[in-house]
């Protein structure tokens, strides 16, 4: 229906409906309808009649006129101010006259027709053609509320409150989603329509852009302050009327706008600063109502501006606040559902970390932040407090004002926990604080670029102030006070109502993470110890005693958040780990606690690794100090776990590694200088393990290079305590890692060097032995690895043990010098080899060798195998060294020292130390007279040193001395000068007397040898006593080698020695062994009579002396009257080569002496004999064997 017909119809049935009082009405209805000519718009002649029958006062005229605006405002038909231009008809009727007629109908109207009123406000409010003027705006708020206020039927209000809802929506709705454009491509036909405004554009710039349009805004601002100052009346005495319903729907009005409102009208700084005004004055001055329901609808206003426009009016919302917890706290109206309210309030705002932040981070334009934060915190402890009095402890249920405090308090620690979060430059990057020291916030001034390659963040998302990170740092300083003392309150007095303490417990958790993000250092500590004290599973003084039996459901869940802070926010702990770590400490001793929570709290100790640098510090001194504890109570668990921390954390830096041993080293070494013996084992067993992991191939090479570092904890531990039990200790742990490790020692040898030469002053063997045993197979299996230093560190551990009382010990101490001795003449040889340091630590060696003879040094197998080593060095190929070594004397008076050792009872008792004592000195005596002789001539000034050593060589047990004499021999034998000869010659003149002297005895059976040689040499005529075959093999070996030699100087030409009678008295010493030994060991006997047979039928020379030949005669003559009562087996042996021994046998019938030839006589009867009787008893068997020698002389 077009317009006209619209208006037709409407005047048609008020002509219909005027009765006869209403002429006038009718009348001029009845113009109007003669007016319409089929005009789009309402014009005046038509405006007339319509607004006659409004102004009637008559309700059923004054209904027909609004549903006829209505419809017509509906189509459009009413022109809007805006759309007044110079072509415009002038009797036209506008949107703002036709609601000047409206509104005071509605007034006096009933309540039908105030429907139909605000039918018509609506129509026209939310028309997006015909625009209202803004005091149109003003009159349509205020009809809506004329009608909620001042009326009481439920359907009108009803109206009233969703015709405004309406309104107001569609103002705000239109206002965010007008589209922005560039006023240079504005529509032409609206720049002419909008001349005015064209010419601003044009006097401004011509890109300027629109971001709304102005009457747009405006259209909402007017709203906004009517609506404000409808809701500023203040209500005295405060009772339930019209008043009351205007500002009861004036606050629910604000709340719309706000609640719809967008990101233009939150940004746009005239609606701000019409919300301050209101907010410092009216709203402060007139929101506290005794009505709990208006006050709750104040305080959501209060909570919507402050969602909107937190970041532009802090110091007015600050106020607002701080007003309203004063009021509601301490002022006339204390009660408890205005209480809860508020705390709604600030759980409200607490879901938005965004507005909790600007309202509690202090900065440049918000100065008052740590105030309001610290009044909020006082608020609530004051309301708990409030609440405890009022409430009883002994009641399952808590207080509600405690349970919605505590929950506020937890809900604001946690949303300003995430808003501080939220301003690192990093959004997903968590907020972590730099080596402990300050806070790590990277913050955007708000005039600074963005960094490069970063977009640029919301204003919303980040601090724009400077002031701001020194305000997040020192936020909690006055704030936690309070805050604590809350939660401390509330714990204690909630400890029935399960719920409300676990609530206590969160808020504490909340807190101190908090405190962990805001880097508050106090107040971090002091919500973890009473986080951790809150079980009261421990005393809080000693956190030792009052264990309880059980857990139960409140102590687990402390329990795990206590373990969760340990696990997943350990890095941010620092100090409090002490107080975490002692909370462990005291449960893991608990009796109540099972398997499953061992498991689970020994994890915290696993997760070490992933602490930063700053944290594991605190955490290595908190541990430490927890150990101390435990070992003045007697435990050690705490000592093994710092191992295993210590070697889990062994891939860190080098700095980090550093600083953990260093408290870690300390605590050893206090703990062992403090506590007994069995707990100092126990820290030494875990240095052990320590040590296992840093020598291990797989430790890192930073590892490698700092293991002196920790070897070095040995040292400070013997050095700060001795103990006899603990150094022995130390040392079998060192001697359970080096051979092990030995390929991957690196930087540690040092300090077990240093280790070792300090245990080597101990008194017990055992410790000393062990010490012996690591550095013999440290020279066998390292030496050449080892530098000069350690070296020389190496021969000091030596020295030291070549003075200690166990001869064992020094004889082992000094082969092994000798073995490094080697080892550096090598190296002196090498290319590159420091000469100078080199020949020091021979010195060095050399001089401890020498001041460690003065000792008596038993025999024993271990001494023997330290005497192989040294004495195979010297007889080794370095010809040049021993020579030097002999002309120096220090070879020849430490073999002596050796040879003059007294040998025990239980030593005695082996012949295999004989043995090897015997091959590794004649190895030392050959090696030296091959070196002379292989030398020679160049080595003819070394004979005479030679020889004494060899005259030296043979004043040794006959064991030894054979060797010496074999070596003499070869001397004799060798091409060497004339002077050297006689040299030689004159040194086996001296032999017999040498043998004759019964050198001591120093060997297993040397007494009984010493004994029976002086019988064989000196008393020919006392019968010989044999007891053991040992004791004669014992002695042939020295008297053959003598033997030899005397056979050798018998066929030299020279008479220049007085050697004439050495021959017979061999031969008789060993006819005489013979004798003795040939009843109970002819094997034996006749072993021996063979050989000297051989010796003595040796090819002469033919230029020998008529003495030589005497005394050789001599000695053929022994020989054959010991062959007349030779055992029985003498001759099958004699015959074992053949015909040979016979041939030579029958050729001493030649001899020119006669005594020769009888005893030969004597010696063939004796065998003719022999061989007759055995054919007598043999008869009719066979014929008679004779020994072909007979045959041969018959």
């Amino acid at each position: 229906m077009a317009a006209a017909a619209v208006a037709e119809d409407g005047l048609n049935r008020i002509v219909r409906t005027c009765g006869w009082r209403q002429g006038a009405i009718k009348g001029a209805a009845q113009a109007s309808l003669a007016a319409i000519r089929g005009q789009p718009r309402l014009t005046k002649a038509v405006f007339d009649g319509l607004s006659a029958a409004v102004a009637s006062q008559s309700n059923a005229l004054v209904e027909i006129a609004l549903d006829t605006f209505n419809q017509l405002l509906a189509k459009n038909a009413v022109i809007s101010v805006h759309d007044i231009s110079i072509d415009s008809p002038t009797d036209l009727v506008t949107v703002d006259e036709v609601l000047s007629v409206v509104h005071p109908a509605i007034a006096t109207a009933n309540n039908t027709v105030k429907n139909h009123g605000l039918k018509v406000v609506l129509t026209a409010a939310s028309s997006t053609t015909s625009r209202m003027h803004l005091d149109s705006v003003v009159v349509c708020v205020r009809t809506c509320f004329d009608v909620y206020a001042r009326n009481d039927n439920a359907q009108n209000q009803a109206m009233a409150s969703a015709t405004l809802t309406q309104i107001l929506t569609t103002m705000v709705d239109r206002y965010e989603t007008f589209p922005v454009r560039p006023a240079d491509e504005a529509d032409v036909a609206n720049v002419v329509r909008n001349l005015v405004d064209t010419v601003a554009i044009e006097l401004g710039e011509e890109s300027a852009p629109i971001s709304s349009p102005p009457d747009m805004i405006q259209e909402v601002l007017t709203a906004l302050r009517t609506i404000l100052r409808l809701s500023m009346k203040r209500i005295v005495p405060y009772v339930d009327g019209p008043d009351v319903r205007q500002q009861t729907f004036a606050r629910e009005m604000i709340l719309l706008i706000l609640r719809n409102a967008g990101p233009r009208f939150r940004s746009n700084p005239v609606v701000a600063e019409v919300l301050n005004e209101y907010l410092v004055g009216p709203f402060i001055s007139h929101c506290v109502s005794p009505s709990a329901r208006d006050f709750r609808l104040a305080v959501s206003v209060l909570g919507s501006i402050a969602e909107s426009f937190s970041r532009t009016l802090p110091n007015g919302l600050a106020l607002a606040v701080n007003h309203l917890m004063s009021v509601v706290l301490e002022g006339s109206l204390r009660q408890e559902s205005h209480v809860l309210i508020l705390l709604e309030l600030l759980a409200y705002l607490s879901f938005r970390p965004q507005v909790l932040g600007d309202l509690f981070i202090p900065r440049a334009s918000h100065p008052s932040a740590a105030k309001l934060f610290t009044s909020v915190l006082k608020m609530l402890q004051g309301a708990i407090s409030s609440a405890v009095e009022q409430s009883s402890s002994s009641s399952s249920r808590a207080h509600p004002v405690i349970v919605q405090a505590v929950r506020a308090l937890g809900l604001i620690a946690a949303s300003l926990r995430k808003f501080i979060q939220s301003i690192t430059t990093s959004p997903d990057a968590p907020l972590r604080r730099d080596s402990g020291v300050g806070i790590g916030l990277h913050l955007l001034p708000e005039s600074s670029p963005p960094p490069p390659g970063r977009a640029l963040r919301s204003a919303r998302t980040s601090i724009d102030l400077s002031t701001a990170k020194e305000g997040i740092a020192t936020l909690l300083v006055n704030g936690w006070p309070p805050a604590l003392a809350a939660l401390g309150v509330a714990t204690e007095h909630c400890a029935l109502d399960a719920e409300t303490w676990r609530r206590c417990i969160d808020s504490y958790r909340e807190f101190v993470l908090l405190s962990m993000a805001m880097g508050a250092v106090v107040a971090r500590t002091a919500f973890v110890q009473s986080l951790v004290n809150s079980t009261k599973l421990f005393a809080p003084a000693t956190m030792v005693s009052g264990t309880t039996s059980s857990l139960t459901a409140s102590h687990r869940y402390v329990i795990e958040i206590v373990l969760d802070l340990g696990l997943n926010h350990g890095r941010d702990l620092d100090e409090s780990w002490e107080a975490v770590l002692q909370f462990l400490w005291n449960l893991e001793r608990s009796p109540a606690i099972d398997r499953a929570l061992m498991e689970h709290l020994q994890s915290v100790y696993l997760a070490t690794p992933k602490l930063p640098q700053g944290a594991f510090i605190h955490y290595c001194v908190s541990i430490c100090a927890i150990s101390t504890q435990e070992l003045a109570l007697g435990g050690t668990q705490t000592i093994d776990r710092i191992a295993k921390i210590v070697i889990l954390n062994l891939d860190r830096d080098v700095d980090t590694i550093l600083q953990m041993w260093a408290i870690v080293r300390m605590h050893f070494v206090q703990a062992c200088n403090q506590s007994p013996t069995k707990q100092a084992e126990k820290v030494i067993n875990a240095v052990g393990t320590i040590l296992d992991a840093a020598f291990s191939r797989q430790a890192s090479a930073e590892v490698a290079k700092l293991q002196g570092q920790f070897v070095d904890v040995f040292v400070s531990i013997m050095g700060a305590r001795h103990s006899s039990t603990l150094w022995h200790r130390v040392i079998a742990c060192l001697a359970g890692l080096v051979p092990v490790h030995i390929s991957s020692i690196q930087s540690a040898w040092h300090g077990i060097l240093v280790v070792l030469t300090f245990a080597s002053k101990e008194k017990q063997i055992e410790t000393v032995m062990l010490i012996l045993n690591m550095v013999s197979f440290l020279c066998r299996a390292h030496l050449t690895k080892l530098n000069n230093d350690e070296l020389n560190e190496l021969v000091t551990v030596l020295d030291v043990m070549a003075h200690c009382e166990f001869p064992l010990v020094q004889l082992h101490a000094v082969a092994l010098m000798g073995f490094i001795t080697d080892h550096v003449i090598r190296n002196v040889g090498e290319v590159g080899a420091d000469h100078d340091a080199l020949n020091n630590l021979i010195l060095s060696v050399v001089r401890s060798l020498i001041m460690a003879i003065g000792s008596d040094l038993p025999v024993s197998p271990p001494t023997l195998n330290a005497l192989r080593e040294m004495l195979d060095v010297l007889a080794g190929a370095h010809g040049d060294v021993v020579w030097a070594r002999i002309q120096d004397n220090t070879v020849v008076p430490y073999m002596n020292r050796i040879l003059s050792t007294t040998v025990t009872a239980e030593q005695s008792a082996s012949t295999s130390i004989v043995d090897e004592f015997s091959n590794v000195y004649t190895a030392l005596v050959d090696g030296v007279t091959a070196v002379a002789l292989e030398l020679y001539p160049a080595s003819s000034p070394f004979i005479p040193a030679l020889l004494r050593f060899l005259q030296l060589a043979i004043q040794t047990p006959i064991q030894f001395a054979s060797g010496a004499i074999s070596c003499l021999k070869r001397v004799v034998d060798a091409p060497l000068t004339i002077a050297d000869r006689n040299r030689a010659f004159g040194s086996v003149a001296e032999l017999l007397e040498t043998m004759l002297a019964a050198p001591p005895a120093v060997v297993p059976l040397g007494l009984v040898a010493q004994s029976m040689l002086t019988q064989l040499l000196t008393n020919p005529s006392t019968p010989l006593v044999v007891t053991d075959v040992q004791q004669v093999e014992c002695l042939v070996e020295p008297v053959q080698a003598v033997l030899r030699v005397a056979v050798d100087l018998h066929d030299n030409p020279s008479d220049d020695h007085d050697l004439a009678d050495l021959e017979s008295v061999c031969v008789s010493a060993l006819i005489r062994l013979c004798r003795a030994a040939s009843t109970q060991w002819p094997d034996f006997a006749t072993r021996t009579l063979v050989g000297v047979f051989d010796l003595c039928s040796e090819v002469r020379s033919e230029a020998a002396s008529a003495t030589v030949r005497l005394c050789r005669d001599q000695s053929v003559c022994l020989v054959l009257q010991a062959m007349l009562t030779a055992p029985s087996d003498f001759w099958a042996a004699f015959a074992s080569d053949g015909a040979q021994r016979s041939e030579t046998l029958v050729a001493y019938v030649l001899s020119d002496d006669e005594r020769v030839r009888d005893c030969l006589r004597r010696v063939l009867a004796s065998r003719v004999d022999a061989t007759l009787s055995r054919r007598s008893s043999d008869a009719g068997v066979g014929p008679p064997v004779v020994h072909p020698a007979v045959v041969s002389v018959e």
